[in-house]
């Protein structure tokens, strides 16, 4: 018998999109200020991922953004790695 006899899940990705995430806080010694750190990764074919952008807004409780407008950042992308622009 052939066939496929367990769930499967097909599900297709644009050309380029937001492969991963990661956030890192840090708080100073003193609790009162601290740092974010984030790396976004583009997925899919880097050819295509040159000037793309990735912007993120942290926001306070109530919905309430920290930033008047959102952080960004331009992505030069090479086969090997990715790397924020100057």
């Amino acid at each position: 018998m052939a066939g496929m006899y367990r769930t499967v899940m097909l599900y297709a990705l644009p050309h380029i999109y937001l492969a991963d995430v990661f956030a890192q806080p840090a708080l100073e010694a003193d609790y009162q200020d601290g740092s974010l750190t984030v790396v976004a990764k583009i997925g899919g074919a880097p050819e295509q991922a040159n000037g793309y952008r990735v912007e993120m807004q942290l926001f306070r409780c109530g919905s309430n953004p920290c930033f008047a407008e959102p952080v960004s950042g331009a992505y030069r992308v090479t086969p090997w790695t990715w790397q924020k622009s100057p």
